[in-house]
């Protein structure tokens, strides 16, 4: 059994309560489920699995198609966001479909011992390493670097992403610039950019400047990486928990490390479960696009999954996430060989 995990500042636990309430009324305080064993064993929902990866409990969902793009099948490690678990996200968040077509592995991981608070990813604050213990981190690393490492799965390397809703979308964008060397990709939905805390959810309390000098310090000595990342952005324009100008503040950050000064805009029409007051930007550098940013007309604080069943924070109609992030993702790699 992995070691316990040293106990939050209660400053932190303190915050997050504060901006967390509404969280919690509406859906609900996540509850911890059993730490799995590190041997899969199939779960109710189809083509799942459940294991136990680097401390975490994970759904895990291995296509039986053959992969569409590299050396190996891509793998997508999707992040729940406050009042959900990979266990829910894995039933409601429109990931088979997507992950077939494309003979893409993905892991859903529940954050561990109830997170921060109502099941939230510790997104928070500026202070994040590869390395410590205290947080989320390094948990998701050792799990992205389990599973890439993991035969039975075939990851190519060069076609690793991270996603996230709400507090996992905060998470997301923080290991997409402490690990851009791992991370080919990026997919943000409902989230607040780094670097903000727990009470800046619903008004922006930064700027793409400063985002975009601390996420070029987590990344340290592999910044260079950032050459080849990409970035997707999406955000309910109806959003009342996470500020919607959260989304073009981070698009903003990503397509500045990135050098992406050109911008042209997205045809609703061409969103899957688009509409026509959705609305998107696309920045790209001289080789093509890098950043796509994506309003939702009348979407809420949800992971966009387009598709029923739909859940707390799940919309089961309009834009079809999933299919979306994982078409600009394989589209516009950089690193496939």
């Amino acid at each position: 059994m992995p070691a316990a995990r040293p106990v939050r500042a209660p400053r932190r636990a303190v915050a997050a309560l504060a901006s967390l309430l509404v969280v919690v009324t509406l859906a609900g305080c996540g509850t911890p489920e059993p730490t799995a064993s590190s041997e899969p064993r199939v779960t109710p929902e189809g083509g799942w699995t459940t294991r136990g990866v680097a401390g975490l409990d994970v759904r895990v969902h291995l296509p039986g198609t053959a992969p569409t793009l590299g050396r190996g099948r891509a793998l997508m490690i999707g992040l729940h966001g406050c009042g959900q678990t990979g266990r829910e996200l894995a039933a409601t968040g429109s990931w088979v479909a997507t992950a077939d077509a494309h003979g893409m592995v993905v892991a859903l991981p529940t954050v561990p011992d109830g997170g921060v608070l109502a099941g939230c990813w510790d997104y928070y604050g500026p202070d994040h390493s590869r390395t410590a213990p205290a947080r989320h981190d390094d948990d998701l690393l050792a799990l992205t670097r389990a599973l890439v490492a993991d035969p039975r799965y075939d990851v190519d390397p060069d076609q690793v992403y991270v996603a996230g809703v709400s507090s996992g979308a905060g998470e997301a964008m923080v290991l997409g610039c402490l690990a851009p060397d791992l991370f080919a990709g990026v997919g943000l939905a409902a989230g607040p950019t780094i670097g903000t805390t727990a009470t800046q959810t619903r008004e922006v309390a930064t700027d793409a400047a400063t985002a975009r000098r601390l996420c070029a310090s987590l990344a340290g000595r592999h910044r260079g990486a950032f050459a080849t990342q990409l970035t997707s952005v999406v955000h309910g324009a109806d959003d009342r928990l996470a500020a919607p100008g959260y989304a073009t503040v981070s698009a903003e950050t990503m397509a500045g490390l990135y050098g992406a000064t050109s911008t042209a805009a997205i045809d609703p029409a061409d969103l899957p479960g688009g509409r026509p007051d959705d609305d998107g930007t696309v920045y790209s550098d001289a080789r093509g696009p890098r950043v796509s940013l994506v309003t939702v007309d009348g979407l809420g604080h949800a992971w966009p999954a387009g598709a029923p069943p739909g859940g707390p924070f799940v919309s089961a109609t309009g834009l079809d996430y999933p299919a979306y992030l994982t078409d600009f993702l394989f589209a516009h790699n950089r690193r496939v060989r």
